[in-house]
């Protein structure tokens, strides 16, 4: 699909007044099943720029995963605090074959995009969590939003957020969970978004995330079976 998603789509060619308002309107885009607004954008400034053709745009899902590598030691590090452990972590990041597929695959970018603007916000929240700092908690609201809108897989990042105060030794009182209430809201859009488009066959739609929840311990088996290599990777 990447030829009709990305180097065939019309709205993608130029950038105009009506490219923009096809690629941030939901539903406008031909064949579109989620709602990812900035990943189609990065595809438009990139035709602007260089023109669409396959290697620029393999190369730059290339460099968006090193960049991605780079988050994870940087994350690592200010979670762990030893530099050693933070290098295996995103080496295992970077080389692991569960990623192929979203740097290999042109259409992954949109894995690769919402996977850096994730670890952008769950840095600057670690920084917030550390300083109290205002500015790190605007940066981390804005970065979720850049994410679950690049894929709105990422709408279970604020779930996360109490496990990283959690580990970082921080209170959970009243005010924490009030600071909270900007990421659900950001969730809560983002699934009611792409609940109106057809997503039957990937089981994004926001009717199925209780179902989804249900079957939480399988889903975990089968994540644990793929990125622990208990099951060979297949294509």
């Amino acid at each position: 699909d990447d030829e009709k998603l990305i180097f065939q789509n019309p709205h993608l060619q130029q950038m105009s007044s009506g490219n923009l308002q096809t690629v941030f309107t939901p539903g406008k885009m031909p064949d579109e099943q989620l709602y990812i607004p900035f990943t189609y954008l990065s595809y438009l400034l990139e035709s602007v720029g260089f023109g669409l053709n396959p290697p620029l745009t393999h190369t730059v899902n290339v460099i968006l995963h090193a960049i991605n590598a780079l988050l994870v030691f940087s994350l690592a590090h200010l979670l762990l605090r030893n530099r050693y452990a933070a290098f295996i972590c995103a080496l295992l990041f970077a080389v692991h074959p569960l990623q192929a597929e979203a740097v290999a695959w042109c259409m992954g970018r949109k894995d690769l995009l919402s996977a850096m603007f994730a670890l952008l916000a769950l840095i600057q929240f670690t920084y917030f969590l550390n300083a109290g700092s205002k500015k790190p908690y605007l940066y981390s609201i804005l970065f979720f939003f850049l994410a679950v809108f690049s894929k709105p897989s990422v709408f279970v990042l604020p779930l996360i957020l109490p496990v990283l105060c959690w580990f970082c030794g921080r209170r959970m009182d009243k005010s924490f969970f009030l600071r909270l209430l900007p990421f659900i809201a950001i969730s809560a859009v983002a699934c009611v978004i792409n609940s109106r488009l057809e997503m039957n066959s990937f089981g994004h739609e926001f009717k199925y995330v209780l179902f989804r929840l249900a079957y939480l311990p399988a889903i975990v088996e089968g994540w644990a079976s793929r990125i622990f290599l208990f099951s060979e990777p297949c294509a």
